[in-house]
């Protein structure tokens, strides 16, 4: 079966029991839950359980068809994305973002299974390791790749600035402003919104933010007339959500609707392998394509392995532009490294690493992935003077 609806309080199995023996049974299915008896505590075990979603008793038939139509996109879009993109050698998703590690891999692949869904995706990851490429890359190889992507970062806008930014406003519902706006549910309709750093939303937004997802509607500030929601929602956080869950930080039941699936992006220093094609990448952005790499030796390509890389690539890629300007003819040497990288103590056992040779950019890239893939990120990858957090 594709989808099953089912109720939560039956005898004699109840609905969280067969929820189970359905994982267990049918992992492709989506289950739906029906209940009379709505809390917070019992949609939370539903949803932690896999559920694809709970609908409260008395229900209206329109939200619960156009729940069934969400869960059976997203089942066909799960199921026919494995079958069409699984790939044992993938090694470079797109943009900038490199996969030799097996956890940058795993990553990757699963980005690219729930890439065609409409499902909520949690990105984690320390800053700098790339959480807003793996969002775009989300949508860009979506459905909704052709309607607006727009990213709104919940640390540094403040609170009332973002509500007026999230829902808009009516004319004359903020003081001194005498002009209506639309909010960016309403402006990216059909498209996807990606909140950056939702650990930092203040808890008054928070609840609005539940409302909005629990409804699927949001009503500008100053409206009584609540609007239907078309737009994917991505969020990600440099903190582990479910310890500030245990902690009152952030809401309990926000946090699972959020968490349907969950990306962690691991830190450089935990993916060595993706450390130097990651650097000979952001390197070859200060030459172009027809030029060549430089050849980046072992003893180079170690400490590089070795260091630190607290920043994650936002640092790599300031010190891949630090050596394009301090080659020793067309090899990366030590001296060739910001200082502080430079003096970086060689770990045990890297440096059996082999040497980089010299090549085109263009080769490099195709080395580390498929022609489709360079077809379709080409123009971001050489462009020297694009902004990323890669």
């Amino acid at each position: 079966f594709d989808v099953l609806l089912t109720d939560v309080r039956m005898r004699p199995m109840d609905g969280l029991a067969l929820l189970k023996f359905a994982q267990g049974h049918a992992a492709d299915m989506q289950v739906i839950m029906l209940t009379a008896y709505a809390s917070v505590e019992s949609a939370i075990d539903t949803l932690k359980h896999g559920a694809f979603d709970y609908v409260t008793k008395p229900f209206d038939v329109e939200e619960l068809v156009a729940t069934v139509d969400r869960a059976l996109a997203f089942r066909n879009g799960v199921t026919h994305q494995a079958k069409e993109t699984e790939r044992e050698d993938l090694r470079f998703f797109m943009d900038d973002i490199v996969a030799e590690s097996a956890a940058m891999k795993d990553v990757c692949q699963k980005a690219l299974k729930i890439a065609p869904t409409d499902t909520l995706v949690t990105i984690v990851g320390e800053g700098g390791c790339g959480k807003g490429l793996i969002a775009r890359s989300l949508h860009r190889n979506s459905k909704r790749r052709d309607k607006q992507f727009h990213s709104v970062n919940c640390a540094v806008i403040p609170e009332p600035l973002l509500e007026a930014e999230l829902l808009g406003y009516e004319k004359g519902a903020l003081a001194g402003v005498q002009e209506e706006k639309k909010g960016l549910f309403e402006q990216v309709r059909g498209g996807t919104l990606f909140l950056e750093e939702i650990g930092c939303l203040p808890s008054s937004l928070q609840d609005i933010l539940f409302e909005i997802l629990k409804s699927k509607k949001v009503s500008r500030i100053g409206s009584s007339s609540p609007m239907p929601v078309s737009t994917r929602v991505i969020v990600s956080s440099h903190s582990d959500l479910e310890d500030m869950v245990k902690k009152g930080l952030f809401r309990e039941d926000l946090f699972f609707r959020l968490n349907v699936v969950s990306l962690r992006i691991k830190p450089l220093r935990e993916r060595l392998e993706d450390i130097v094609p990651l650097f000979a990448l952001l390197l070859g952005r200060s030459f172009g394509e027809g030029a060549q790499l430089p050849e980046i030796p072992a003893d180079t390509q170690a400490i590089l392995k070795s260091y630190d890389w607290s920043g994650n690539a936002e640092e790599l890629e300031n010190a891949a532009a630090f050596a394009a300007k301090n080659l020793k003819g067309n090899v990366v040497t030590k001296d060739s490294l910001p200082p502080k990288v430079s003096c970086t103590e060689i770990l045990p056992g890297i440096l059996e690493s082999e040497p980089m040779k010299a090549r085109a950019l263009k080769a490099f890239l195709l080395a580390h992935g498929t022609e489709k893939d360079w077809a379709e990120a080409e123009e971001t990858i050489v462009d020297s003077g694009e902004d990323s957090d890669s």
